[in-house]
């Protein structure tokens, strides 16, 4: 097989979103043979909705592991107590040349785009930090990087650029994590939301962990783009955990959310 594809079951939180939204989610393309490939990636009869499915990612090099975005459009779907899960089929097919005429080779690959709707009043929000008092809400600092490619923590609540009026958290010292405890015990799910600001011209990498789970690499946020502000979703674990935050120069988040049901 000439490509290895792995893609990570997504979470999309829908408040706020315009109808349509866009969805990115983050593919793991390695290119085994020996020749540069270029790749297209669709969903396969995706259920009504979806739309703009289909997207050219560009060439890999021979031998190469790259991670691209693929990113499509959906409608605002219609929930049942704040959720709704969906199963698409992702096609990625490689080829020889640039005009993607000279099909090499294709994979397809499941996975389930898990729709929610914090706001609904199935949610409970049990944390919902936007900084907009200037403090940092109960975010402490760590000793060491929790990632060698994200090894600053977000100590500095700034103006510069929030999601929510007025501040947000930026990355100030070297060596260190940001993490915040939180106990979600009582509830049968629970989702972290965090909107992530990457400003150009720098790295802006961010890294997610509870514990030592890893949520989110740096090279994952690498692929998002600049100069907007993303809004991720990952579920959390049931009980008393921790949540640790790693970056690099000029990254921003704001409103950190954990809703549960």
């Amino acid at each position: 097989m000439s490509i290895l594809l792995k893609v990570k079951d997504q979470y999309v939180d829908v408040y706020e979103l315009p109808d349509p939204f866009t969805v990115s989610v983050i593919l793991s393309i390695v290119n085994n043979e020996g020749i540069t490939l270029y790749f297209k990636a669709k969903l396969v009869n995706p259920p009504s909705g979806y739309s703009n499915y289909e997207k050219t990612l560009g060439s890999v090099g021979a031998g190469a592991s790259v991670m691209k975005a693929f990113s499509f459009d959906r409608s605002q779907p219609t929930l049942t107590n704040g959720e709704l899960s969906e199963t698409l089929t992702l096609r990625v097919e490689a080829y020889r040349d640039s005009g993607y005429t000279n099909l090499y080779d294709a994979v397809e690959k499941n996975f389930t785009i898990n729709y929610l709707n914090r706001e609904d009043p199935a949610f409970t929000k049990i944390i919902h930090n936007n900084f907009d008092d200037g403090t940092k809400q109960g975010w402490l600092s760590g000793s060491g990087g929790i990632f060698p490619k994200a090894a600053y923590n977000l100590n500095n609540v700034v103006s510069y650029h929030y999601y929510s009026p007025s501040y947000a958290l930026k990355n100030y010292e070297s060596d260190k994590h940001q993490y915040k405890s939180v106990d979600t015990s009582g509830y049968s799910k629970a989702f972290l939301i965090i909107h992530l600001f990457r400003e150009s011209g720098y790295d802006s990498l961010l890294g997610i962990k509870v514990g030592n789970k890893v949520l989110l690499l740096p090279e994952e946020s690498e692929v998002l783009p600049y100069n907007t502000w993303c809004k991720l979703v990952f579920p959390l674990p049931i009980g008393s955990i921790t949540i640790k935050l790693g970056a690099t120069s000029s990254t921003y988040v704001d409103d950190i959310i954990v809703a549960c049901k």
